[in-house]
């Protein structure tokens, strides 16, 4: 590619997000994009190249580090490196002997290695100090705290066994058995809020079960210590995985990340294990994101009928989205876990009937907005025909039996929105119908129609909220069908030429709307590799 040639649009795209990584300190892995971007390989390696020469070597620190890491390091003070075990966003761990004692340690180390930051080496002290005021059965020791040659370690107590991650591998847990798996985590968190250590980056791959199917918490890499002062986490920062983290901690707003965050990732935990999933599903992380701030979880019985009724309640307050309506402290919910294993009355079945119709209420909003807004024009419009009679009884009957038709299939639609394998088809069918129908609706009006074709330049807004590019253009191509078969039947709207106007206007707001959830999407998977 020539620097003077024009640049394609998808090019483009990949380009400048790429770019914005690197202003931003936080450049992507080149291979990933490329491999991420097969079909226009040599236009961004020819660009890669050009950018090089610019700028002189540009590998990351972090691809630096892990290949030195990975084919150099072999001896670490005393202890003589076995293989490999385990890698996050932030550290290795690896198998290690020590060189006299001959007992085994899990060691782990910044995976930046000589090239870490400030900010990365503050951490990993944090998380090593955090860790070391620690002593609990359910939590993985930390033995010693070492630096050499620019170099960050510290050695902890080497689990036989598999992470609960590995174990979810195999499919769900039996109710029984995840209940006490994460009523003994419970414990374990419990006591490290005590001692003012959250652990905020919980997750299945960082409970390891030992050979007697004991939980043990590791990797405090994101703790946080309640009321300290020191600060790493910038503000409008997300850190941890974010199918197992709580909407105020998804949402950047550090001051209200307290114990309760723990327990919404101990509870998506316990989901997983029941369930065999996580809570939410998305193809990108704009749209997981979202998911974690607004949308209601699924019922676990909805997955797998076998969950008993009282320990979804326990999983369902968990994920509560207000911190205050979920557990007060992770002791809270271990012992409501510990009566579900007795077979005593749990805490989280109170209030149910509350909890379940606001539950439902955020479940299905996309329905209540279409009962709401029919609803409002239907009383609008019965007001003006009980005050000004201009309109036929018969003719008014057949509005009232199109808008219950509408609410009816919208009751139809939600339901199959909520089934993630008919998800997609629900979304295209609901916009199908929307249109037509309110296609219909202009057709009938006795008068003029006014301004209210714009509602096409709605629906095709609110397409993009799904982030769905090829629904965007859907939603564009079927609003212009409508608008022009509103034209056909009722040509008396308005002059050709302003038809033609609105048709333009429509394309225009539909590459809008899809240009903007493409970038979105672009955007989110070029994060998700980096990730």
């Amino acid at each position: 590619m020539n620097p003077t040639d024009p640049i394609p649009a998808e090019i483009d795209e990949v380009i400048t997000a790429y770019l914005l990584a690197v202003e931003t300190g936080s450049a992507p892995d080149r291979q990933t994009i490329l491999d991420a971007n097969p079909h226009i390989a040599s236009e961004l390696r020819a660009f890669f190249d050009t950018d090089t020469q610019f700028r002189g070597n540009t590998t990351s620190p972090h691809d630096q580090a892990t290949e030195e890491l990975s084919f150099s390091l072999e001896q670490l003070g005393d202890y003589t490196l076995e293989e490999e075990v385990g890698r996050g966003g932030m550290g290795v761990v690896y198998k290690a002997r020590h060189r006299d004692q001959q007992h085994t340690v899990a060691l782990k180390t910044l995976i930046s290695g000589r090239f870490a930051s400030r900010e990365e080496i503050l951490r990993f002290r944090g998380e090593s100090e955090a860790a070391l005021s620690l002593d609990h059965p359910g939590i993985i020791r930390i033995r010693e705290v070492f630096q050499e040659d620019g170099l960050h370690f510290y050695t902890m107590d080497f689990v036989h066994g598999k992470s609960l991650a590995d174990r979810l591998r195999n499919g769900p847990i039996s109710p029984s058995r995840a209940a006490k798996i994460i009523c003994k985590a419970a414990r374990a968190v419990d006591y490290a809020h005590q001692q003012r250590v959250l652990h905020r980056d919980l997750k299945p791959g960082n409970i390891l079960l030992t050979q007697d199917d004991q939980p043990r918490i590791a990797d405090f890499g994101l703790a946080k210590t309640l009321g300290a002062e020191r600060q790493l986490t910038a503000t409008g920062e997300i850190l941890g995985t974010l199918q197992f983290m709580a909407p105020e901690q998804a949402a950047a707003q550090h001051d209200k990340v307290a114990e309760p965050t723990d327990v919404y990732s101990l509870g998506a935990i316990l989901f997983a294990c029941l369930t065999g999933k996580p809570v939410f599903v998305a193809p990108t992380h704009v749209e997981l994101l979202m998911q974690v701030l607004e949308k209601a979880p699924r019922s676990p019985r909805q997955l797998s009928p076998s969950v008993p009724p009282e320990l979804e309640a326990i999983v369902l307050r968990c994920l509560e989205k207000d911190p205050r309506r979920r557990y007060a402290s992770a002791g809270e919910l271990a012992e409501d876990l510990e009566k579900f294993l007795a077979g005593q009355p749990v805490l989280a079945t109170s209030g149910q009937t509350q909890n379940r119709l606001r539950r439902w209420m955020r479940q299905n909003q996309i329905l209540l907005v279409h009962v709401g807004a029919l609803a409002l024009v239907e009383l609008f419009r019965q007001t003006k025909y009980v005050f000004s009679h201009s309109e036929a009884p018969a003719h008014a009957a057949q509005f009232t039996a199109i808008f219950v038709i509408w609410i009816f299939a919208c009751v139809a639609f939600q339901k199959m929105h909520n089934y993630p394998r008919v998800e997609t088809l629900a979304k295209y069918l609901w916009a199908v119908t929307d249109i037509v129908l309110v296609t219909v609706c202009l057709t009938m009006i006795q008068g003029p129609v006014g301004m209210l074709p714009v509602t096409y330049a709605l629906l095709i807004v609110i397409s993009g909220m799904f982030f769905r590019v090829q629904l965007v253009c859907f939603t564009t191509i079927f609003c212009i069908a409508g608008f022009i078969t509103l034209m056909i039947l009722r040509p008396h709207v308005g002059p050709a030429h302003d038809a033609a106007v609105f048709v333009s206007i429509l394309l225009a707001i539909g590459f809008i709307v899809g240009y903007r959830v493409y970038r979105l999407r672009m955007a989110s998977r070029l994060f998700g590799e980096r990730s």
